[in-house]
């Protein structure tokens, strides 16, 4: 019988050989990549700011930065974005607990929208569910094509 850990020691080994023969060479991150992958992620206002926007909350309070509802659901959409947001002094160095509320803020209106779709398939004859199933697949596929040819004439123009 083999020892504990000495499959997946031999399974490593066999794998890095495999690679190693394939000839791929080790993935080389860029140096701000590797500090940035390094570095501490576990911030607990970072968290409580994402749970709490989880939960419902719809404004952030900083000291040089004030979002309100209206302020996230812009930030969550194509730009241009307000410039009261991104031109307040403080808004790079505050982005960090910006984005844990905007993440939080996403993840809200997530789970919102699938309990309201799941209720409206529990209460609405199926034709018309799948027809409004159909209207929104419709309407994120034409979201979805102006999301790329916007990123695609912002590559273009860098």
């Amino acid at each position: 019988m083999s020892k504990p850990g000495a499959i997946e020691a031999r399974r490593a080994q066999n794998r890095k050989a495999y690679l190693k023969r394939k000839g791929n060479p080790p993935l080389q991150l860029p140096d701000d990549i590797a500090q940035l992958a390094s570095s501490d992620m576990v911030n607990p206002d970072y968290i409580r700011t994402f749970w709490a926007f989880c939960k419902g909350q719809d404004v952030l309070g900083l000291d040089d930065v004030y979002l309100e509802e209206d302020d996230l659901r812009a930030l969550t959409k194509m730009p241009p974005y307000p410039h009261h947001i991104l031109n307040s002094p403080n808004f790079h160095s505050s982005w960090p607990l910006v984005s844990a509320a905007l993440a939080g803020f996403v993840t809200y209106r997530y789970t919102s929208t699938c309990q309201n779709w799941t209720a409206r398939f529990h209460q609405t004859p199926m034709p018309e569910f799948q027809h409004e199933i159909c209207e929104q697949y419709n309407y994120l596929l034409v979201e979805y094509d102006r999301l790329t040819a916007t990123c695609g004439s912002m590559s273009e123009s860098l």
